[in-house]
């Protein structure tokens, strides 16, 4: 039995804006009137070329934002302000801290 758009996206785990993008490069459906309809081999199609897809450059480049501190050196931090040692942090001296 044929599902429309938004049980189609759901089966496939994906939102329906994602759905309508992947559908312009993976044109898995048939039309009826207006509405496209997915069967289970469409669906299956589309799970396959999802899962085939190569990842997105971000996805493959990693995260743009910067690394934060470990907690172990937070607590090395921490330690040396309530000390008020900061040899381990050369940044401190640097903006006089």
């Amino acid at each position: 039995m044929p599902v429309g758009m938004d049980d189609a996206a759901i089966l496939l785990g994906v939102s329906r804006r994602f759905l309508v993008d992947t559908l312009k490069r993976h044109p898995h459906y048939e039309r009826r009137g207006t509405k496209k309809v997915f069967y289970p081999e469409h669906i299956a199609l589309l799970r396959k070329a999802l899962t085939s897809q190569n990842p997105s450059p971000a996805a493959a480049t990693g995260s743009t934002t910067p690394l934060a501190r470990s907690a172990d050196s937070a607590y090395e931090r921490a330690m040396a302000l309530a000390t008020g040692k900061s040899a381990k942090f050369p940044e401190a001296e640097r903006y006089g801290k």
